[in-house]
């Protein structure tokens, strides 16, 4: 797999199901270069699968890569208080775009040492007018 497109989407594992979870970490998809990934929610979604892209696409408030625990539960219907952990370095990523979250940018910077062109949105490409899951906080700064 080449090109990877995830639009509207979803998949979402309970903490309990450990099993199902190991094996969705452990995806591997060493011939990918390019993936969108929009209006998608994907609990625990391995990031290291994509870190063989050049382009890559991500609507960030909706895609998570948390590490759940029982204490966390709480944290399942807001997606936008859950942290990024595990990003992978991108070695190939020269073209990166992100919508809706700021907190990631510093995080992702940190981990493209190729990265050439960097586009960042406040709101996907398929997103609708007055939904309040599209709303950014943004940060005081920015470096």
């Amino acid at each position: 797999l080449e090109d990877l497109q995830l639009l509207n989407s979803s998949l979402t594992l309970s903490s309990r199901d450990s099993d199902a979870i190991q094996m969705f970490q452990s995806l591997s998809l060493p011939k990918l270069t390019r993936a969108e990934i929009t209006d998608s929610l994907w609990s625990h979604f391995p990031l290291k699968a994509l870190s063989t892209v050049k382009s890559l696409s991500l609507d960030t408030l909706k895609l998570n890569t948390h590490d759940q625990t029982d204490d966390d539960e709480d944290d399942e219907d807001n997606p936008r208080q859950r942290t990024y952990i595990d990003i992978p370095i991108f070695h190939n990523l020269i073209h990166l775009k992100l919508n809706n979250s700021w907190n990631l940018v510093v995080q992702m910077l940190h981990h493209c040492p190729k990265l050439q062109s960097l586009e960042l949105s406040k709101g996907s490409r398929h997103s609708r007018v007055d939904d309040q899951e599209n709303s950014v906080e943004e940060p005081e700064l920015v470096p």
